[in-house]
């Protein structure tokens, strides 16, 4: 293409000088780093452009930077193109190449040719804006009523922050917003003054506990949260005038679960909790008007059929939404009365329900929910239970106003398949394996087949898809419309085995691919949490993880009878063969290995203070490949059988991975294969539905 300061890409408008991209007569701010990547590719188009020459002209050459900004620019670029009612796949990773535009450039207005430009020239390198910042201003909002009748309305930016800004609550006079923030490195609580740019930011916690959402005291006077670090968790009050923290009640430490709410008159604390003596976690009440009240029990503590997550009252203080869980992935929300009486059930089967919160009417409800990692939200009619979908893109945790409008948090968070490469001399970083507008994780690689298993949720929901070894070529395999977890290769490559959740009840479903005939089969398991399976080195048979005793351990499944041989009498959580009598296997953060004929002997390799994970980590001939965590970040290592050593491999900053995570090991190409994320940005923005109709 020629040279313009203005191009069209498909419905799309690049404005170079701007900053800016237009669609559908909308205007976007984009930040220069993507306009100057989508201007450079237009330049060069229909030719890939290499990544080395991306950072040579857009970041001059600096590789140190330039490896992970180009990453997350190149993300950015398709978040801007995904506008849904013209959405195009506007960029294509060529693996080991680059990247080109999917879309023909064009000149829009009439310009003379300009020479192809020098993006060394320091006059025509923007200032570097925070990318974190300005991604929330990407997003393109719509609502539409579930029938599609489309309901347009305006989305406001609150925050432009780097990093994370979570759980927004505005007060009660509709003048202040808390939220929590991770700006300034370790997440802490804000107050921001709405209305006037001019009033700074307040911090208002400063302590080496993580606080969660907070809800308003009546007067304003106060915000109530919980706060947790390693060891406690507690329900505070937080005085704004003197900053002076009173703890109210202890929270479970080990739940991610920290929800709270409060009734409008501010008389009823509302939290997930577990007092002493309970089994389960669930919600207490605690009253604030009277002095060293104690928390009660809102409902059900023994024998629950459902999960108590997260509430709210309605504005009349007579009703209370619950977020119920009956399973990892069926969540609904119900209504009852204050003392615990089900008054109706007002939406079900949902995957994972990410907040929610009363109209002021008390007429309606709105909820965010989460499936295979993206993000929409509702609003329901209480009354007849007619639902509206908000078709925002990483919307949850919405927060009515008193002005009728919704705070919500808009987050987005990206996984791509990474590969490492071992050997050079030259350390890089993990270079995108599978990298696309969808999140694709837990690739698991076959050496007889010399392809690529993994999960990707480009249907919507986590499927198992096939690729060739360098991501191309790749095919959906699935279509259950199910959340489908670790992906795993028979030892001959003929078959694949993935993980699901039977939707009713706390089992875990098996469903084995065969790729020869490509049939599906379920294995009708009544086991329930199976852990992550493997095969057995005869081809046939499964290792499942199975809880006796209150203590997990691996057993043998025939896959025809269901039979089951424990292998494992001390605890163990995954497992991979050396041979068909000798396993390894973590438990305890510590890796062990066992010779099958000897069943109360077992060696350890490695301990708790060099191992630290039992989730990641694959084997490959004489080598054990693990992620240790340390302070701020992950590090790969290796260990070897024969010299019983460890070496680091390469360190990867913490938020770019999880401890969980998948590994694998492409023994053709010597290749560590992991998944890797952007960091996760959520900014905080505001609209006003149109539910007077």
């Amino acid at each position: 293409m020629t040279n313009h300061d203005v191009f069209s890409l498909g419905p799309y408008i690049v404005h170079v000088n701007e900053n800016q991209i237009t669609c559908l007569d909308e205007n976007y701010p984009a930040p220069p780093k993507v306009v100057n990547v989508l201007r450079y590719l237009a330049e060069q188009h229909p030719k890939v452009v290499s990544r080395d020459e991306l950072i040579e002209q857009i970041w001059d050459g600096n590789q140190a930077v330039g490896e992970k900004a180009l990453t997350n620019t190149i993300w950015q670029v398709r978040q801007f193109f995904n506008h849904p009612n013209a959405e195009i796949e506007v960029i294509e990773t060529i693996r080991k190449r680059g990247y080109k535009l999917n879309v023909t450039p064009q000149p829009v207005g009439i310009e003379k040719p300009l020479v192809q430009s020098d993006y060394t020239n320091k006059s025509l390198v923007f200032p570097l804006i925070v990318v974190a910042s300005i991604i929330s201003g990407v997003m393109f909002s719509l609502q539409k009523k579930v029938t599609q009748q489309d309901i347009t309305s305006g989305v406001t930016s609150i925050t432009k922050m780097p990093g994370s800004e979570l759980r927004p609550v505005p007060s009660p006079d509709g003048k202040l917003l808390a939220f929590t923030s991770n700006a300034g490195g370790d997440r802490q609580l804000y107050v921001k003054t709405l209305g006037d740019e001019n009033v700074p930011l307040q911090q208002v916690t400063f302590a080496d506990k993580s606080p969660f959402k907070a809800v308003w005291s009546s007067d304003q006077s106060a915000l109530y949260f919980a706060q947790k670090n390693a060891v406690s968790c507690e329900i505070v009050k937080l005085s704004l005038n003197t900053k002076e923290i009173s703890k109210l009640a202890n929270c479970p430490v080990k739940s991610g679960y920290n929800y709270i709410a409060i009734s409008n008159d501010g008389k009823t604390l509302a939290f997930h909790g577990q007092e002493e003596g309970d089994p389960s976690d669930g919600i207490y009440f605690l009253d604030l008007a009277r002095q060293n009240a104690k928390p009660t029990r809102f409902r059900c503590a023994v024998d629950c059929q459902y999960r108590d997550r997260d509430m709210a009252f309605s504005p009349d203080g007579k009703t209370l939404a619950v977020t119920q869980r009956k399973s990892k992935t069926l969540e609904r929300i119900a209504l009852y009365t204050l003392n615990g009486q089900e008054l109706k059930i007002l939406s079900q089967d949902h995957s994972d329900i990410v907040g929610l919160s009363w109209h002021p009417s008390g007429d309606y409800l709105a909820y965010g929910e989460q499936t295979a990692d993206k993000r929409t939200g509702f609003i329901v009619n209480v009354a007849n239970e007619q639902k509206y979908k908000i078709d925002i893109a990483g919307f949850s945790y919405p927060s009515f106003s008193n002005d009728k409008g919704i705070f919500f948090q808009k987050r987005r968070e990206n996984y791509f398949v990474a590969s490492y490469q071992l050997g050079d001399e030259v350390a890089i970083s993990p270079q995108p394996l599978i990298e696309s507008h969808f999140a694709n994780q837990n690739a698991v690689y076959s050496k007889e087949q010399n392809k690529l298993a993994f999960l990707s949720n480009e249907s919507g929901h986590y499927e198992l898809w096939l690729s060739d070894q360098d991501g191309f070529n790749r095919t959906q395999l699935t279509h259950l419309n199910k959340k489908l977890r670790y992906p795993t290769w028979s030892a001959d490559g003929t078959k694949l085995l993935v993980v699901s959740v039977v939707e009713n009840k706390e089992d875990d479903q098996i469903y084995i691919y065969n790729l020869a005939s490509k049939e599906l089969t379920k294995l009708e398991l009544r086991l329930g949490v199976v852990g992550r399976p493997i095969w057995h080195p005869n081809n046939k048979d499964l290792v499942i993880k199975q809880k006796v005793g209150g203590r997990s351990n691996l057993f043998k499944l025939d896959i025809e009878s269901f039979e089951l041989t424990q292998l494992t009498h001390k605890g163990a959580y995954i497992g991979n063969f050396i041979d068909p009598q000798t396993l390894i296997y973590s438990y305890g953060d510590t890796l062990w290995k066992q010779d099958l004929r000897e069943a109360n002997k077992r060696e350890r390799l490695l301990s708790k203070s060099e191992f630290n994970n039992n989730y990641s980590w694959t084997r490959y001939e004489d080598k054990i490949f693990f992620k240790s965590e340390g302070q701020g970040f992950y590090t790969i290592k290796s260990y070897d059988f024969v010299s019983e050593t460890v070496t680091p491999v390469v360190r990867i900053p913490q938020e770019q991975v999880t401890d969980s995570d998948v590994l694998s090991y492409n023994s053709k190409k010597h290749q560590l294969i992991l998944t890797m994320r952007l960091t996760p940005q959520s900014d905080i923005k505001y609209y006003v539905p149109e539910l007077d109709r």
